[in-house]
């Protein structure tokens, strides 16, 4: 029924369907009364709206509600979009919450006089727009740690220590304080913004993120209505930090998603105590994306008018406006004196704009939403309507189509941005779901007029047909052939958790009023499919165990049979891939014998698991399948086992699967330990010594070379004998002119 809206089935028992399947009972109403279905057994499911809830209008805490219906149920047939109308209407004198958040740092001192002096003005300019006000106070500096503010104690406990011309007494830094709390004694909000102290911090960006954050999250504290439209009114004359930030000081840690206001001292000046967040030099800053979704608020940002840094901040200020839900930028002038006409400007700025959100399940639904604002003739696809006056109407059609099938029912969130209390609910239920189940031995089949059997049979498809009751269409094995019973058994709701006669919830889980509650590493409706997906079943431990014992069990029968001469039965297996074979008289008989006995003796090892011990089969290793998913186990002997196994229907919903265990394993070669060490050491050994031999080689062979070379430069020296030079001979000799030598 989910293959096409236009599809419808034929329920009735007489009709022939055996030889081209159930799939001949669905077609088109015409093609199936054709085929000779009768028309009062033809069901085609329509598409339709089951319930429509108004809510009482003291069901909300005003009574006012501007988007009807609240709650609507539908029943739609996959592929088959399904159109749902809804309207709203704005009301006047729509109760507002509005809360000051002002930077309290010195500089805007100035600012948060005037809004004290112009407290009975902001009321009476809130009072056109209605009776039903309240008005809260909050303040923010920065993270109290250096470098955002000086960190000597004179300066912690006073930040305004050498401000101006005469002393100064401020209040500690802060990141956030809660002031005061919504009220509607506005006497003492003009108290409150009287008497409250700046602080002061030593960077230009504020904690402003996060202090808007708290203020959307204390809600408990800040005593925000649900049946108001919040408005958040922020002031600042410096930008903000953004996330990251905080590193800057060693604030890694990102900041925290719920309220962190308390109350207690602070630390810098243990004799003032308020609602502050005192913990804010832990974590980070936020980033704008966390601020985005705040969408049951209004922000009116208000940015002070220096002139030099007008252009920086209105800009930054706008880009984060863009990023909210509902926001708006107003520039304050100086003294902040005009605070009063941009507060109204801002308000019917915000308050004119409607804008639907959807909340669903993408994967499973597709929404589309036409919208036709005040005064238009006809719908479009869009979301928001600008300028929409105080008492308009909205009209918009949600157009609902699921994509698949889908368990239980879900739910598709209407709300409109920045109004907390206008939310509606749409809750979609399948037309017909399909619920497959395999089923054990001694599930009743057959047609009307046959005689009932007891036999193996699989649970094809179960459908809603009632509430008390589902219908199933079951194929079972007869005379060694699969087929289609020509019939629908009824079965109660409550078997749905089980397969049949099998075990509540696979024997996976535990069932609790009609829902499963799975063992681990399984999941799906009725614990029937593996945590993790179909890879999974290769290292799911139980079915190992499983393998390894009908392996075990078959390899020894088979062995035992080919020993005592019986023909070859390596590859035997059970009809049909391991269906039983359904005798005339009903008795479920196995052809080998050895099959038989496997799945008797595995039976405990295998139950919980996927594995049907009736469709196992012990193959040699070459006849893998192209088809089939290759498991490996490793044993304690170290062996690997090697297994494939292949779903056997995919319309089953316990996963049973066709499982060929290979006969051979592969085990490693035992190797001899004695050798292993007595080679190591003698390659230690032999290491060495050639190591040693090389060493000396080197030596010897650098040693000649050196020898041959000074005997070389001896060879080629060549002596030169001669006298200095300057060498004088110590003796003198003196010849005697006159001195003739005698002849005697």
């Amino acid at each position: 029924m989910g293959i096409d809206p236009r599809c419808s089935w034929c329920f009735d028992d007489e009709f022939d369907d055996t030889k081209e399947g159930p799939g001949y009972r669905c077609a088109l109403f015409s093609v199936l009364a054709d085929r000779g279905c009768p028309l009062s057994k033809i069901e085609n499911v329509k598409s339709s709206v089951l319930a429509d809830y108004e809510v009482d209008s003291s069901h909300s805490a005003s009574g006012d509600i501007q988007l009807t219906p609240r709650s609507r149920s539908v029943s739609v047939r996959p592929n088959e979009a399904l159109v749902i109308n809804f309207t709203f209407q704005s009301i006047s004198d729509y109760p507002v919450d509005l809360y000051f958040l002002t930077d309290l740092s010195y500089t805007m001192s100035d600012d948060l006089e005037t809004v004290s002096h112009l407290t009975n003005d902001i009321v009476l300019t809130m009072r056109n727009v209605t009776k039903k006000l309240q008005m809260g106070f909050g303040a923010f500096v920065d993270k109290p740690v250096f470098p955002f503010v000086v960190p000597t104690p004179e300066y912690l406990r006073n930040p305004c220590l050498n401000v101006g011309t005469r002393p100064l007494q401020c209040d500690p830094p802060f990141l956030f304080k809660h002031i005061l709390s919504l009220t509607e004694n506005f006497e003492e909000f003009k108290e409150k913004t009287q008497v409250t102290r700046p602080s002061g911090n030593l960077d230009s960006p504020e904690g402003g993120l996060d202090a808007l954050l708290q203020v959307a999250r204390c809600g408990d504290h800040i005593k925000w209505r649900a049946n108001a439209r919040k408005i958040v009114l922020f002031a600042s004359d410096g930008g903000f930090h953004l996330a990251g930030d905080g590193r800057i000081a060693g604030l890694i840690r990102p900041p925290p998603t719920t309220c962190q206001l308390t109350y207690q001292a602070d630390r810098f000046n243990s004799s003032l105590s308020y609602y502050g967040w005192h913990t804010a030099d832990q974590t980070d800053y936020p980033s704008v994306g966390e601020a985005s979704v705040i969408s049951n608020f209004s922000i009116i940002l208000f940015v002070y008018a220096d002139c030099f840094l007008y252009c920086k901040l209105h800009a930054l200020y706008t880009k984060l406006a863009a990023f909210l839900p509902s926001a708006a930028v107003g520039i304050l002038s100086d003294s902040s004196t005009n605070i009063v006409r941009l507060l109204r400007d801002n308000y019917d700025k915000i308050a004119n704009k409607a804008e639907l959100m959807t909340t669903y399940d993408s994967d499973s639904l597709e929404v589309q939403v036409l919208t036709r604002c005040n005064h238009e003739s006809s719908f479009a696809e869009k979301t928001v309507c600008n300028d929409h006056p105080v008492g308009g109407r909205i009209d918009y059609q949600i157009s609902v189509k699921p994509k698949r099938c889908f368990a239980g029912k879900k739910a598709v969130s209407l709300k409109m941005v920045a109004l907390e209390d206008q939310f509606n609910h749409l809750g979609l239920a399948e037309s017909q779901r399909p619920i497959h189940v395999l089923a054990a031995v001694g599930v009743l089949v057959g047609s009307v007029n046959a005689t009932w059997h007891d036999m193996k049979a699989t649970i094809v498809s179960v459908t809603d047909m009632d509430v008390s009751e589902l219908l199933m269409t079951i194929k079972f094995a007869e005379d060694h052939k699969e087929g289609f019973v020509n019939a629908m058994a009824p079965v109660s709701v409550n078997q749905v958790t089980r397969a049949i006669d099998g075990p509540k919830c696979s024997g996976r889980g535990v069932c609790d009023c009609g829902q499963c509650f799975c063992n681990s590493g399984y999941t799906g409706h009725l614990c029937n499919e593996i945590q993790g997906g179909e890879s999974a079943l290769c290292t799911d431990r139980g079915v190992e165990r499983c393998v390894l014992c009908l392996r075990d069990s078959l390899v020894k029968a088979f062995d035992k049979s080919e020993t005592a001469g019986a023909d070859d039965t390596s590859t035997p297996s059970v009809a049909n891939t391991g269906t039983p074979t359904i005798q005339s008289n009903g008795e479920v008989v196995y052809v080998s014998p050895e099959y038989a006995n496997a799945a008797a003796v595995c039976g405990s090892a295998c139950n919980g698991t996927v594995i049907d011990t009736a469709r196992v089969k012990l193959i040699d290793n070459n006849e893998q399948k192209d088809d089939s998913n290759l498991c490996i186990i490793y044993t304690d002997d170290s062996c690997r086992i090697f297994f494939t196994y292949r779903y056997s229907d995919a319309i089953y919903v316990n996963r049973k699967v066709d499982l060929n265990i290979m006969r051979k394993s592969e085990c490693a070669k035992t190797i001899n330990i004695l050798y292993i060490v007595l080679g190591v050491v003698a390659g230690i050994v032999l290491g060495g010594i050639i190591l040693l031999l090389i060493y000396k080689l080197v030596i010897t062979i650098d040693d000649r070379r050196e020898l041959a070379k000074f005997e070389q430069q001896g060879e080629n020296m060549r002596w030169e004998m001669a006298e200095n030079p300057i060498f004088e001979s110590p003796t003198t000799k003196v010849i005697n002119p006159t001195y003739e030598e005698s002849g005697y």
